[in-house]
């Protein structure tokens, strides 16, 4: 957004290195805070936010499983898919791209970790029961 153009190259930098290492840490909190503190100190959008740092390739951090889209194409027969994530629209797409998986999952079925529902917060699995009217005992997530 106009926000990030606004941006000095050190700055930019800055957002990344604490970004990453929040990240390469699998420390959620660390990076939430981070991108706190970062959106209003550049007044950053956190979708720029998202987008700027998240934006990166998913192979060096997966590991594909060979099996996987014979076993997701198995259960497609037979049930829909919802993708549940905390982290942001990006990175899922990117990850179900390397993954070759990402054709199998329709985009108003996937939900991040960029609006106010989220896992962390335990308030998108009431949601998602509400839109598909469906009682609790029937949901399963893994």
């Amino acid at each position: 957004g106009k926000n990030m153009a606004k941006l000095k190259k050190a700055e930019i930098r800055e957002l990344l290195r604490l970004s990453a290492s929040a990240k390469l840490r699998s420390d959620f909190q660390a990076l939430h805070s981070n991108r706190s503190r970062l959106e209003n100190k550049f007044n950053i959008d956190r979708y720029d936010f998202f987008n700027i740092v998240w934006n990166i390739p998913a192979k060096q951090y997966i590991q594909k499983c060979p099996e996987l889209r014979t076993l997701l194409e198995m259960f497609k027969t037979k049930f829909d898919f919802l993708l549940i994530s905390d982290s942001p629209r990006i990175w899922i797409d990117h990850v179900l791209k390397e993954l070759s998986i990402n054709d199998l999952f329709e985009n108003n079925n996937i939900y991040s970790g960029e609006g106010n529902l989220r896992k962390i917060f335990n308030n998108i699995f009431q949601e998602i029961l509400k839109k598909y009217h469906l009682p609790s005992p029937s949901f399963k997530s893994f």
